[in-house]
């Protein structure tokens, strides 16, 4: 898949990512419920690695 982004849009892009990222970390400190947890805990991974490849495919 190749998207055609400006800097301006890849770096929203990224920021609205990492935002989401870190609301999923928090969710993960506070959550009582153990299946829970381990939905935010992979939402964090996810996000991890998508961002991981957006930079990649963006500076490589």
């Amino acid at each position: 898949m190749n998207i055609d982004l400006t800097e301006e849009e890849f770096s929203v892009l990224v920021g609205a990512l990492s935002h989401r990222h870190d609301e999923a970390k928090k969710l993960i400190e506070y959550e009582t419920d153990a299946e829970a947890r381990a939905a935010y805990q992979e939402t964090v991974t996810m996000l991890d690695g998508i961002c991981r490849k957006l930079l990649m495919a963006r500076y490589l």
